[in-house]
């Protein structure tokens, strides 16, 4: 699940704004009729307002522990991961508040080396969280 561009064709994800519930709700019936692992969060733009960054920590938190009448994840399919932009995940960043806040619900960040401009094999990374 992840962002997009406004141009793009598909849409954009504001009209999900305050339907987060239906948003777990929708996923979770996915991961279980699919049998997936989990739901990976793949949010690379607009996340710029708060209602956009308080969806993100919504969804994430109402996809491990539920939401309202959505049920968290199914047992053994509940990973939660992130995939942000390396530039979006340094202090100071909308993104890595967003992290931050919602730490304990999400089992393991993916960072997107290949859309930022820190190269780790050339130019290493250091963060303090």
């Amino acid at each position: 699940m992840g962002g997009s561009w406004m141009a793009d064709p598909n849409g954009h994800w504001d009209v999900c704004l305050g339907k987060e519930e239906h948003v777990v709700q929708q996923l979770h019936d996915i991961v279980e009729a699919q049998s997936f692992d989990g739901v990976d969060l793949d949010w690379e733009y607009f996340y710029d307002t708060p209602a956009r960054q308080n969806f993100l920590k919504r969804v994430t938190k109402g996809l491990k522990v539920g939401m309202g009448s959505a049920p968290g994840l199914p047992k053994g399919q509940n990973i939660v991961s992130h995939a942000p932009m390396e530039p979006h995940i340094r202090p100071g960043q909308a993104y890595f508040d967003i992290l931050q806040d919602s730490a304990q619900f999400i089992d393991f960040i993916m960072v997107q080396y290949y859309n930022g401009f820190v190269k780790p094999g050339k130019d290493g990374i250091s963060v303090e969280i």
